[in-house]
This record gives structure tokens, sequence and C-alpha cells, in this order.
């Protein structure tokens, strides 16, 4: 299993507060970043592919975990958060322009 520290989001305009992450992403250990849609990050979860994770302000790990809306949306969000996901929607915006993913790499698993 492949433990991920989403670093940032990338956000979608919404009035629902876990419909408003789009994807989640960060950088591998090597440098290379990563991209994923949150339905992937979730699927990525549930088959056991992956463990996602925020950093603290402490510096400790977060886990993320997978909630479920009272419409059966599945979304990440962190354990102690609301039905919102707080814990994501404080990290940093995606600016996909600067990211340098190869072409096709939007949207791809780590």
């Amino acid at each position: 299993m492949v433990r991920l520290v989403v670093t940032h989001i990338l956000e979608e305009k919404s009035d629902v507060g876990y419909r408003s992450v789009a994807a989640v992403g960060g950088v591998m250990a090597e440098g290379a970043r990563w991209l994923v849609s949150q339905a992937d990050a979730v699927r990525g979860i549930e088959e056991g592919r992956w463990t996602l994770c925020v950093r603290g302000r402490n510096g400790r790990r977060i886990p993320l975990v997978v909630a479920c809306a009272e419409d059966g949306t599945q979304y990440l969000k962190g354990p102690k958060d609301p039905v919102d996901p707080v814990t994501l929607l404080l990290l940093p915006r995606f600016n996909l322009s600067e990211m340098n993913l190869p072409t096709g790499a939007r949207g791809q698993t780590a």
C-alpha cells in the first residue's frame, strides 16, 4: 500500500462543501507531482491501493477517510471534520498551469 500526502486540492465551484473538491494531489518522495480525482482517490482507498493523509500544523499526519453524503456520494474528509471536508478545503489550490504534468497526466493515479 502506498501512502500519499495530499498538499493541494483542485477546487470546483459548488455550494456543497464535499462537491467543492474535484481532485487532490501532492508531490512524491522523488519529486514527481501527482493529481487524482476525488472519485479515483476514494476508489484507491477502498481497494487498499493507497492511504491518503495531510500534514497537520504540528507536522503529524492526519489520515483522510471516505465519507458518504446523504445522496450516496462518497468523498474524502478528515476524521474529525463535520460533513464538509474542512481539512481538505483549508489546503492550497492547485494552479494547473504550474504543475508541468506530462500530456495526459491530469487525473491519472499515482
